[in-house]
């Protein structure tokens, strides 16, 4: 379309973020969620023998004008579609790639049914380097100012799971994928994969080795904004700092700890971990 020659992918997709921003803030006003606001538009589809739940172009644009959304310009339409379409040719949305995008813009869909898979997380089953690789994963988004799904992307899987008498389609991550990431980044440890968070983040603790995306998700924003369990991760580095002191051995050389190399930036005191003033929300 004439409407984006001349921007390449980067710039679309800034347009889009900017799009999504004013879109979740329309919602929230109006407390709104994407299947009450296109719940009578909404079909279903088989795609490469997957039934998915779609919505027409003109369909989401519809529901833009509902949320008060009547001067969207031709440019920014563009770019929203070139972003959501499932390609080129089917201009039409999938409803869970939309839901994914717009929970990093603070919009959740949860039903009643899901919210037996995110029983409330229990903070003080972390130990001590659970809580700095949380920690730290946390302020290498908020710093890096890109949400979950786009470091996490690649490894990024859906799974069915039967709840009671409702089969959901959820976003899962391998254990061994999720620490080969955090040790990409810099943030790691000896183990090959930490066990006290693997039981945390699991989708059960009888799939230790499943960990889902929205419990990672969830822990993520607690961590970005609770100040004191902020704090209390940054205890925990301390007090995992001093017992590496304590351990050195008489040559200068370190014991071998799993907390080495947590972080190729190693946090030293609050002045190296971002502030809780950014929010998830600013990650676009």
């Amino acid at each position: 379309p004439k409407a984006i020659e001349g921007l390449n992918e980067d710039q679309m997709i800034e347009i889009a973020q900017r799009c999504f921003f004013t879109i979740a803030e329309l919602m929230n006003q109006k407390k709104q969620t994407i299947m009450s606001l296109f719940k009578e538009v909404i079909y279903k589809k088989s795609i490469e023998g997957e039934e998915v739940e779609l919505i027409s172009p003109l369909d989401f644009l519809s529901g833009l004008r509902q949320l008060g959304i009547d001067d969207l310009q031709t440019l920014d339409y563009t770019c929203l579609i070139k972003v959501l379409a499932i390609n080129d040719e089917e201009k039409h949305i999938r409803v869970n790639d939309l839901i994914q995008i717009l929970e990093d813009y603070g919009i959740t869909e949860q039903d009643s049914t899901e919210k037996g898979l995110l029983e409330e997380q229990k903070f003080e089953e972390l130990d001590k380097v659970s809580m700095v690789l949380m920690l730290a994963l946390t302020d290498y988004l908020i710093k890096a100012k890109i949400p979950l799904y786009d470091l996490f992307g690649d490894v990024i899987y859906k799974q069915p799971v039967q709840v009671d008498d409702k089969q959901l389609h959820v976003d899962l991550i391998n254990s061994a994928q999720f620490f080969d990431v955090l040790k990409g980044i810099g943030i790691n440890t000896e183990e090959k994969e930490h066990e006290n968070l693997k039981l945390f983040l699991c989708l059960d603790p009888s799939y230790p080795d499943k960990l889902l995306v929205k419990k990672i998700k969830r822990a993520i924003e607690e961590f970005a904004i609770n100040e004191e369990l902020r704090a209390f991760a940054q205890q925990c580095y301390q007090e995992l700092v001093d017992r590496e002191q304590l351990e050195e051995e008489p040559d200068g050389k370190m014991e071998s700890d799993p907390r080495a190399n947590l972080g190729a930036e190693k946090m030293e005191g609050k002045d190296k971990v971002a502030s809780s003033d950014d929010k998830p929300g600013d990650q676009c």
